[in-house]
């Protein structure tokens, strides 16, 4: 096994034992390969003040319109968030759309992650606030 494949979901998105992550509409493929409990995170039932990191698929420019600055300013500084959506032919998303969004709200790209089930995220982390 090379070491590309012994790496989990998790790990590759950063995802670390005792972080509070919230889930948004992961498909179960999604969820099964990130698998929160063996990872020891605390997962939350809904967005609040002080996440460490959140997962979000979202299936619309719409909807990631709408739910983005909500929830965006639930994340502190140090924080980050995997905005994730369905690829191929007809798919409705694409991380042209979501920079779009997530650049006017002082977010920007820092990585990328082809997940299960024929989906793809983009990390996303606040740009720092210039003091000057």
């Amino acid at each position: 096994m090379n070491s590309e494949t012994a790496t989990s979901l998790g790990d590759r998105l950063a995802l670390k034992r005792g972080m509070r992550v919230w889930f948004r509409a992961l498909p179960d493929a999604v969820r099964a390969a990130i698998d929160p409990e063996r990872l020891g995170l605390e997962e939350e039932a809904a967005p609040s003040d002080g996440l460490h990191a959140m997962v979000a698929c979202f299936d619309t420019p719409e909807a990631l319109g709408r739910e983005l600055p909500a929830i965006g300013v639930l994340l502190p500084p140090t924080s980050f968030a995997w905005i994730c959506w369905p690829t191929g032919q007809g798919a409705a998303l694409d991380a042209d759309q979501v920079r779009a969004v997530a650049l006017p709200l002082h977010f920007v790209e820092t990585g990328a992650c082809v997940l299960p089930g024929g989906w793809t995220a983009l990390k996303l982390a606040r740009i720092p606030e210039r003091t000057c």
